[in-house]
């Protein structure tokens, strides 16, 4: 009598696939057989396969008008610089870019544009396993994304917006 199969991968129709495996023993097979621990590729754990990639500050702005939300975050970044003054020591030494700061920020419990992710696809397992309950979802998730192929189409996004994108404006993903 054949084995049943140790994981399913169906199409989602939005370009991903969907892993299910047969048991979360077989996620070290899937790592290394399929993905070959290709260092292309991050993970992101969740404890729940029904949550999105949706960062914490996107969450929180779900009912604010599109056009009224880079003005808050613009305040909310700035009330975090404001706070922040001779209260995060020497390290990092220098803070220039928006996204040091929503970096930083973010491992302080600030809401940001930010996602994390890590390059070892056993902390991305941590993270989906870490917690108990929360949530009455049957699976918990680890998202796999290959970093170049995201920055590639997000700046084709950018190139077929032709003349409606913004100028100056960076790639709609952006690894940080």
């Amino acid at each position: 009598m054949p084995r049943p199969p140790r994981w399913k991968e169906i199409p989602d129709g939005k370009g991903g696939v969907v892993v299910t495996l047969s048991s979360w023993k077989i996620f070290t097979d899937y790592i290394t057989e399929v993905l070959c621990n290709d260092s292309a590729y991050v993970y992101r754990g969740h404890r729940s396969n029904e949550w999105q990639l949706e960062s914490t500050i996107d969450r929180a702005l779900r009912r604010i008008p599109i056009a009224d939300r880079e003005r808050i975050l613009g305040r909310h970044l700035e009330a975090f610089r404001y706070a922040a003054r001779s209260r995060r020591g020497p390290n990092p030494l220098h803070l220039g870019e928006d996204n040091d700061w929503w970096a930083l920020g973010q491992h302080h419990g600030l809401l940001t544009p930010l996602l994390d992710f890590t390059e070892s696809p056993f902390v991305g397992l941590y993270f989906a396993f870490e917690k108990e309950g929360g949530t009455t979802a049957e699976f918990r998730s680890v998202w796999v994304l290959s970093w170049i192929t995201a920055e590639d189409i997000s700046w084709n996004v950018l190139a077929e917006m032709g003349d409606n994108s913004e100028i100056g404006r960076g790639p709609i993903c952006e690894i940080v």
